[in-house]
Protein backbone atom coordinates (compact mmCIF):
# COMPACT_ATOMS: atom_id res chain seq x y z
CA UNK A 1 0.00 0.00 0.00
CA UNK A 2 1.84 3.36 -1.20
CA UNK A 3 1.36 6.79 -2.64
CA UNK A 4 2.71 6.54 -5.92
CA UNK A 5 3.54 9.61 -7.81
CA UNK A 6 3.83 9.25 -11.73
CA UNK A 7 3.60 11.43 -15.26
CA UNK A 8 2.47 8.15 -17.66
CA UNK A 9 -0.41 6.10 -17.25
CA UNK A 10 0.21 2.60 -19.11
CA UNK A 11 -3.03 1.99 -18.68
CA UNK A 12 -5.70 4.59 -17.93
CA UNK A 13 -5.87 5.09 -14.19
CA UNK A 14 -3.16 2.51 -12.99
CA UNK A 15 0.55 3.69 -12.59
CA UNK A 16 2.13 0.07 -14.18
CA UNK A 17 1.02 -2.71 -16.39
CA UNK A 18 -1.02 -5.12 -14.68
CA UNK A 19 1.11 -8.16 -13.60
CA UNK A 20 0.00 -11.76 -14.58
CA UNK A 21 -3.34 -12.96 -13.16
CA UNK A 22 -4.48 -9.49 -12.34
CA UNK A 23 -8.05 -8.12 -14.09
CA UNK A 24 -9.64 -4.60 -14.07
CA UNK A 25 -13.30 -5.21 -12.60
CA UNK A 26 -14.46 -1.82 -12.39
CA UNK A 27 -13.74 1.76 -13.12
CA UNK A 28 -15.20 5.16 -12.87
CA UNK A 29 -15.26 8.23 -11.61
CA UNK A 30 -16.81 11.18 -8.77
CA UNK A 31 -19.75 12.78 -10.00
CA UNK A 32 -18.37 16.19 -10.17
CA UNK A 33 -21.54 17.81 -8.84
CA UNK A 34 -21.94 15.60 -6.23
CA UNK A 35 -18.44 16.38 -4.81
CA UNK A 36 -18.92 19.96 -5.03
CA UNK A 37 -21.89 19.77 -2.78
CA UNK A 38 -20.26 16.97 -0.52
CA UNK A 39 -16.78 17.85 -0.23
CA UNK A 40 -16.36 20.83 -1.23
CA UNK A 41 -19.46 21.93 0.19
CA UNK A 42 -20.47 24.37 -2.44
CA UNK A 43 -24.52 24.69 -1.02
CA UNK A 44 -23.35 25.29 2.85
CA UNK A 45 -21.13 28.15 0.89
CA UNK A 46 -24.09 29.48 -1.25
CA UNK A 47 -26.37 29.49 1.97
CA UNK A 48 -23.69 31.29 4.10
CA UNK A 49 -23.49 34.47 1.46
CA UNK A 50 -26.87 34.42 1.04
CA UNK A 51 -27.90 35.10 4.98
CA UNK A 52 -25.05 37.63 4.15
CA UNK A 53 -27.04 39.59 1.34
CA UNK A 54 -29.89 39.15 3.94
CA UNK A 55 -28.35 40.68 6.34
CA UNK A 56 -26.97 43.55 3.84
CA UNK A 57 -29.97 44.57 2.89
CA UNK A 58 -32.08 44.41 5.71
CA UNK A 59 -29.42 46.37 7.63
CA UNK A 60 -29.21 48.61 4.34
CA UNK A 61 -33.27 49.00 4.73
CA UNK A 62 -32.99 50.26 8.41
CA UNK A 63 -30.57 53.08 7.43
CA UNK A 64 -33.59 54.40 4.70
CA UNK A 65 -31.42 52.93 1.63
CA UNK A 66 -33.90 52.74 -1.34
CA UNK A 67 -33.51 51.31 -4.79
CA UNK A 68 -29.96 51.74 -6.16
CA UNK A 69 -28.49 52.17 -2.76
CA UNK A 70 -29.94 48.82 -1.50
CA UNK A 71 -29.00 46.87 -4.40
CA UNK A 72 -25.58 48.31 -4.59
CA UNK A 73 -24.85 47.34 -0.29
CA UNK A 74 -25.78 43.42 -1.22
CA UNK A 75 -23.36 43.40 -3.68
CA UNK A 76 -20.56 42.87 -2.64
CA UNK A 77 -21.55 39.52 -0.45
CA UNK A 78 -23.27 38.74 -3.62
CA UNK A 79 -20.27 38.83 -6.03
CA UNK A 80 -18.02 37.12 -3.40
CA UNK A 81 -20.66 34.45 -3.22
CA UNK A 82 -20.56 34.34 -6.56
CA UNK A 83 -17.24 33.92 -6.94
CA UNK A 84 -16.61 31.56 -4.24
CA UNK A 85 -19.14 29.29 -5.85
CA UNK A 86 -17.89 29.28 -9.26
CA UNK A 87 -13.89 28.65 -7.89
CA UNK A 88 -15.38 25.94 -5.80
CA UNK A 89 -17.45 23.96 -8.49
CA UNK A 90 -14.48 24.85 -11.18
CA UNK A 91 -11.85 22.49 -8.16
CA UNK A 92 -14.91 19.74 -8.18
CA UNK A 93 -14.88 19.83 -11.92
CA UNK A 94 -11.28 19.36 -12.28
CA UNK A 95 -10.86 17.39 -9.39
CA UNK A 96 -13.66 14.77 -10.76
CA UNK A 97 -11.97 14.88 -14.39
CA UNK A 98 -8.31 14.15 -12.70
CA UNK A 99 -9.78 10.90 -10.34
CA UNK A 100 -10.04 7.10 -11.84
CA UNK A 101 -10.70 4.66 -9.07
CA UNK A 102 -10.15 0.84 -10.27
CA UNK A 103 -10.88 -2.19 -8.68
CA UNK A 104 -8.95 -5.46 -10.09
CA UNK A 105 -9.23 -8.99 -8.64
CA UNK A 106 -6.38 -7.79 -6.40
CA UNK A 107 -6.54 -4.68 -5.51
CA UNK A 108 -7.97 -1.14 -5.24
CA UNK A 109 -6.00 1.86 -7.08
CA UNK A 110 -7.48 5.70 -6.52
CA UNK A 111 -5.52 7.80 -8.90
CA UNK A 112 -6.06 11.18 -8.14
CA UNK A 113 -4.32 15.03 -8.49
CA UNK A 114 -5.19 17.99 -10.74
CA UNK A 115 -1.31 19.19 -11.18
CA UNK A 116 0.67 15.52 -11.04
CA UNK A 117 -1.27 12.48 -10.44
CA UNK A 118 -0.91 10.47 -7.52
CA UNK A 119 -1.40 6.69 -7.51
CA UNK A 120 -3.05 5.03 -3.69
CA UNK A 121 -2.66 2.00 -4.17
CA UNK A 122 -4.22 -0.70 -2.14
CA UNK A 123 -4.01 -4.33 -1.72
CA UNK A 124 -7.34 -6.24 -0.64
CA UNK A 125 -6.10 -7.86 1.81
CA UNK A 126 -5.30 -4.62 3.23
CA UNK A 127 -8.29 -3.93 3.48
CA UNK A 128 -10.60 -4.52 6.80
CA UNK A 129 -13.61 -3.77 6.01
CA UNK A 130 -16.20 -1.32 4.00
CA UNK A 131 -19.22 1.07 4.39
CA UNK A 132 -21.60 2.05 1.51
CA UNK A 133 -23.05 5.57 2.36
CA UNK A 134 -26.09 6.02 -0.37
CA UNK A 135 -26.52 9.60 -1.77
CA UNK A 136 -29.83 9.30 -4.07
CA UNK A 137 -31.22 6.49 -5.80
CA UNK A 138 -27.77 4.81 -7.48
CA UNK A 139 -25.00 6.91 -6.27
CA UNK A 140 -23.27 6.94 -3.49
CA UNK A 141 -19.56 6.21 -1.77
CA UNK A 142 -17.43 3.65 -0.34
CA UNK A 143 -15.41 3.95 2.45
CA UNK A 144 -12.58 1.36 3.18
CA UNK A 145 -11.15 0.79 6.37
CA UNK A 146 -7.60 -0.32 6.44
CA UNK A 147 -6.28 -2.89 8.40
CA UNK A 148 -4.51 -1.07 11.93
CA UNK A 149 -0.97 -1.80 10.16
CA UNK A 150 -1.72 0.02 7.41
CA UNK A 151 -0.93 3.78 7.21
CA UNK A 152 -2.37 6.45 4.56
CA UNK A 153 -1.99 10.41 4.61
CA UNK A 154 -5.46 12.03 5.42
CA UNK A 155 -4.09 15.15 4.00
CA UNK A 156 -2.17 13.96 0.91
CA UNK A 157 -5.85 11.85 0.20
CA UNK A 158 -8.02 14.49 0.50
CA UNK A 159 -11.21 14.74 -0.76
CA UNK A 160 -11.31 10.97 -1.21
CA UNK A 161 -10.96 10.00 2.05
CA UNK A 162 -13.54 9.35 4.77
CA UNK A 163 -14.66 12.81 6.77
CA UNK A 164 -13.48 13.43 9.64
CA UNK A 165 -10.88 9.94 9.82
CA UNK A 166 -8.34 11.71 10.75
CA UNK A 167 -6.82 9.12 13.53
CA UNK A 168 -7.43 6.70 11.19
CA UNK A 169 -7.93 7.46 7.66
CA UNK A 170 -10.49 5.41 5.23
CA UNK A 171 -10.03 5.79 1.53
CA UNK A 172 -13.34 6.62 -0.13
CA UNK A 173 -14.22 5.65 -3.82
CA UNK A 174 -16.40 9.27 -3.21
CA UNK A 175 -19.68 10.00 -5.03
CA UNK A 176 -19.50 7.55 -7.57
CA UNK A 177 -22.81 6.33 -10.03
CA UNK A 178 -24.16 3.07 -9.27
CA UNK A 179 -22.65 3.16 -5.88
CA UNK A 180 -24.60 -0.62 -5.16
CA UNK A 181 -23.06 -2.26 -8.23
CA UNK A 182 -19.75 -1.04 -7.20
CA UNK A 183 -20.11 -1.93 -3.42
CA UNK A 184 -21.13 -5.79 -5.07
CA UNK A 185 -18.06 -5.90 -7.02
CA UNK A 186 -15.71 -5.00 -4.42
CA UNK A 187 -17.23 -7.55 -1.97
CA UNK A 188 -16.68 -10.44 -4.83
CA UNK A 189 -13.19 -9.24 -5.73
CA UNK A 190 -12.62 -8.89 -2.01
CA UNK A 191 -13.68 -12.69 -1.25
CA UNK A 192 -12.10 -14.39 -3.56
CA UNK A 193 -8.48 -12.38 -3.60
CA UNK A 194 -5.75 -14.09 -1.59
CA UNK A 195 -5.03 -13.57 1.72
CA UNK A 196 -8.19 -11.84 2.86
CA UNK A 197 -10.60 -12.72 5.91
CA UNK A 198 -13.67 -13.00 6.71
CA UNK A 199 -14.62 -9.70 8.57
CA UNK A 200 -17.58 -8.95 10.96
CA UNK A 201 -20.05 -6.25 9.92
CA UNK A 202 -18.99 -2.91 12.10
CA UNK A 203 -21.81 -0.99 13.43
CA UNK A 204 -24.20 0.92 11.67
CA UNK A 205 -23.64 4.65 11.94
CA UNK A 206 -25.61 7.81 10.55
CA UNK A 207 -23.33 8.43 7.36
CA UNK A 208 -22.02 4.87 7.21
CA UNK A 209 -24.79 2.21 7.73
CA UNK A 210 -24.15 -1.08 5.79
CA UNK A 211 -20.58 -3.13 6.07
CA UNK A 212 -18.69 -4.64 4.25
CA UNK A 213 -19.87 -8.24 5.18
CA UNK A 214 -23.22 -6.95 3.68
CA UNK A 215 -22.11 -5.30 0.60
CA UNK A 216 -22.69 -7.72 -1.60
CA UNK A 217 -26.43 -8.02 -0.40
Amino acid sequence: MNFTEYAHEPIPGLPGELPAGEEIRWQGAPEWKALARHAFHVRKVMAYFGVLVAWRLAEAGMDGMRGVELAAAASWPLAFGIAAVGILSLLAWLNARATRYTITSRRVVLRFGVALPIALTLPLRMIESAALRRAGEHAGSIALKLVPTARVSYLVGWPHMRPWSFTRPEPMLRDIPDADAVARILADCWAQAPGTQSVPTPPASRDFAQGAAGLAA
